[in-house]
């Protein structure tokens, strides 16, 4: 059975995000690990690591006799960071991993695998810093994107 296009567009995601690794453009080596899904890193370990999240889809017909639909996908990247010496170390790194992560977007915002357009549009929503509870101290960033594919209606594989 073929991976539902969400399955793809997230593993081209995880694919992209990948290449942050401090060479060429890139700020940060944050894309040094980066898994589907993942919500708890071991400290000392395994940061800085990403996450990708798939959020809920939503879908609207197309004009195409009812066949098609088009849907919007929300994801969810989070990357989590080491703690450096200082807050303001830690705040201009966390800027630089966030120009990073829009820096992989913004490189191929059509996801593409084996040489086939999985999207037709990639959508910023927001960004942040994330802080740790009650102390503020900086733990991560976080940033939302929609994607929007065009599939056929009740059919997740195309």
């Amino acid at each position: 059975m073929a991976d539902s296009v969400e399955q793809k567009i997230i593993s081209a995601i995880i694919t992209r995000l990948g290449l942050i690794n401090g060479t060429g453009s890139y700020l940060t080596s944050i894309g040094t690990r980066v898994e589907d899904s993942r919500t708890n890193w071991d400290q000392e370990d395994d940061l800085p690591a990403i996450s990708v999240f798939q959020g809920t889809v939503t879908s609207e017909e197309s004009t195409d006799e009812d066949l098609q639909v088009i849907r919007t996908m929300a994801v969810m990247i989070k990357a989590f960071l080491l703690r450096l010496d200082t807050p303001t170390l830690d705040a201009a790194f966390a800027r630089k991993a966030l120009a990073d992560i829009y820096r992989a977007i913004r490189s191929q915002d059509q996801w593409i695998v084996s040489s086939v357009p999985q999207a037709t549009f990639t959508q910023e929503k927001s960004h942040g810093i994330e802080y740790a509870e009650n102390s503020y101290e900086i733990t991560g960033v976080q940033v939302e994107i929609e994607i929007q594919y065009i599939g056929s209606k009740f059919n997740l594989e195309s």
